[in-house]
């Protein structure tokens, strides 16, 4: 399977891979935001961010659910070296997270938005 594996500084995090149909992504970001009163409460957003993060989905396969793999979520600093190396291996390393959607939420979410370009659209 196609892998990437992640070094910062050197340093080697993790060899990160879907078997079989799926997406594997690398996401590097940094975000400056306006601080809001919300924000300051729960810190889910903070004013800065600087970040690397490492995650796939696995493709629903007969009566299974897609799964949401997490391998590396991690804060960077400036100076940081990000190396990510495509390479062909056998294994990887085990996700730090695995996830999978609730299909009845799926379902209602679905619903909403229908419901919300309906009204959109006129019809």
């Amino acid at each position: 399977m196609i892998a990437f594996e992640v070094t910062i500084n050197e340093h080697k995090l993790v060899d990160a891979g879907i078997d079989g149909l799926g997406v594997l992504t690398a996401s590097l970001w940094s975000a400056r935001r306006e601080p809001s009163l919300e924000d300051q409460v729960n810190q889910e957003y903070p004013p800065e961010e600087l970040m690397l993060e490492v995650g796939g989905l696995m493709s629903a396969r007969g009566d299974e659910l897609e799964e949401h793999h997490s391998w590396l979520r991690k804060s960077l600093e400036v100076g940081d070296v990000i190396v990510i190396r495509i390479k062909e291996v056998e294994a990887v390393d085990e996700p730090e997270t695995i996830r999978t959607d609730n299909p009845e939420l799926v379902r209602k979410a679905k619903r909403l938005y229908f419901e919300k370009l309906k009204k959109e659209f006129g019809e």
